[in-house]
């Protein structure tokens, strides 16, 4: 096994050596195109005015389509948010209905049990006794209240 590019070398001479170029080889870094005298850096091309334009043309088509679709999404959150209001207000109006109907409903059963107040049942007189204390401290702690100021 003889190599036939290296003449009269033995079999291991011809590995070592070829080994060894190829690590040199492998080593050795690559001269850049500066290095090898080519240009060091690679130039932009100068735009033209008309290409300036048309860019800046994209850029502003593209502005445009983004706040188009800015404005989409805040068209839309307020659509709902003006939806839900609109529910939450009729709710609380429901809810002030029923409020001021609860209120009457409670006058009203109070007055029944005024009428009743001289019919004999204990429950009912009691129920009243305990309303007039009631009444009574408030209006005493309303005045004492009103001497202290």
């Amino acid at each position: 096994m003889t190599d036939s590019n290296v003449p009269n070398s033995t079999p291991t001479e011809s590995v070592t050596s070829r080994s060894e170029g190829s690590l040199n080889a492998i080593a050795r870094p690559r001269k850049s195109s500066a290095e090898q005298g080519g240009i060091s850096q690679r130039r932009r091309r100068t735009k033209t005015a008309q290409e300036q334009e048309a860019s800046r043309a994209r850029v502003r088509e593209k502005n445009r389509v983004a706040a188009d679709k800015c404005r989409g999404r805040q068209r839309i959150a307020t659509e709902r948010l003006s939806s839900k209001h609109d529910v939450l207000e009729d709710q609380n109006r429901q809810l002030s209905q029923m409020l001021s109907d609860l209120v009457a409903e409670r006058i009203m059963l109070k007055n029944m049990l005024l009428e009743h107040g001289n019919c004999g049942c204990e429950l009912i007189e009691n129920y009243l006794r305990d309303c007039a204390a009631r009444w009574v401290k408030q209006v005493e702690s309303l005045a004492v209240n009103v001497e202290a100021a």
